[in-house]
């Protein structure tokens, strides 16, 4: 059986000021899984209870689209 989220989160591609802090490796956000970094072009979602997470370009296209303002 196939499922959909059903979810809407906030989302917009990475910009400067928006990690939680840079290292070594890159921009990274703390997340309740540990330290993420976000990769090239990436975007930041966040979700329903204000949680962050980053996620590739091509993924996120590919799993998220526009639902409006």
């Amino acid at each position: 059986m196939k499922h959909r989220k059903t979810a809407l989160i906030e989302a917009g591609q990475y910009r400067p000021g928006l990690e939680d802090g840079i290292d070594e490796k890159g921009p990274y956000l703390d997340t309740l899984e540990g330290r993420l970094y976000i990769p090239l072009n990436g975007w930041i979602a966040t979700g329903a209870k204000g949680e962050r997470w980053a996620i590739q370009d091509d993924i996120f296209k590919m799993t998220y689209e526009a639902a409006g303002e």
